[in-house]
């Protein structure tokens, strides 16, 4: 297989924009956000053209160093880029990215990601580490410089100041174009995820869906006091930098099933848990990122 700059290829035939020369214009923006320069493979009127010499790429934005003619007789586009990463259908649902942390503010939250989102495709997610909670009911996220979208609770309502904590999944839905938390709302009616913290947390499964846990070393999750007789709950937890750390239970959680929690670094693992009754509660890893 030759090899590509940027994501490797797996689904689809590459993605292509096309253009039409005007004589004078020298600056197009594309669709995607190719690996700079060497990212895509530019052609006017079929003639292949240098990188770095006959264009330049910063982000979507396509600058010809001379602008391309008007198309020849019989042609409607002149200029054809290929994205040589292949993006295609890997954005489809249950794309995935590694954990990122915030780089705007707490109402204007953006995040740059490995590989990078090209555009925004329905059900795909995202992690990342806010730097606080938000203030505002309508707060955004822009991930790799893309149009930012407002952020919404797990059930479509405006999202309740302070409900963004710690580490975070939002999804993207097309047909709102907006980011919805994703995770649900506990039997209180909380908005949101609670936030662990320590290295003995005590999740409060009563009142709230879904936690955030950082975990920055050893640590032992703790018992809550009220167990219901029924319901399922999750943990996300996101290993620092470092990693390599052990994650004990407390006295009240059943055996782990389908146990896979190597620690790596910068990793997210959920904690599914489920009460059994008798103050007992079931607990199954899964790593996800």
């Amino acid at each position: 297989m030759a090899n590509y700059i940027g994501n490797e290829p797996r689904y689809q035939n590459s993605q292509r924009d096309y253009f039409a020369g005007t004589g004078s214009q020298t600056v197009y923006t594309l669709t995607y956000t190719p690996g700079g320069a060497n990212g895509i493979l530019v052609a006017i009127s079929g003639v292949i053209q240098k990188p770095s010499v006959a264009y330049y790429v910063v982000g979507k934005t396509l600058t010809f160093t001379e602008a391309p003619p008007l198309p020849n007789t019989g042609e409607v586009s002149n200029i054809e880029i290929i994205y040589l990463q292949k993006l295609g259908n890997v954005l489809a649902a249950n794309w995935k990215t590694p954990c990122a942390s915030n780089a705007g503010t707490t109402d204007v939250i953006t995040a740059s990601y490995t590989p990078q989102f090209p555009s925004l495709a329905n059900n795909m997610l995202a992690y990342v580490v806010l730097s606080a909670a938000n203030t505002t009911t309508t707060p955004t996220f822009s991930p790799d410089g893309l149009t930012a979208k407002i952020i919404v609770a797990s059930d479509g309502t405006a999202i309740a100041a302070g409900a963004l904590k710690g580490t975070v999944l939002l999804r993207y839905d097309l047909g709102t174009d907006k980011w919805w938390l994703a995770g649900s709302t506990g039997s209180a009616g909380l908005t949101g995820r609670a936030v662990l913290s320590g290295t003995t947390p005590t999740p409060d499964v009563v009142n709230n869906a879904s936690f955030s846990w950082s975990l920055t070393g050893t640590s032992t999750l703790g018992f809550p006091g009220t167990v219901p007789t029924s319901g399922a709950w999750y943990v996300d937890i996101t290993v620092d930098a470092t990693g390599g750390y052990t994650l004990n239970f407390a006295a009240g959680y059943n055996k782990v099933y389908g146990y896979y929690f190597d620690c790596l670094p910068n990793a997210v693992y959920r904690l599914w848990m489920t009460a059994r009754g008798s103050s007992v509660i079931d607990v199954n890893i899964e790593r996800i990122v």
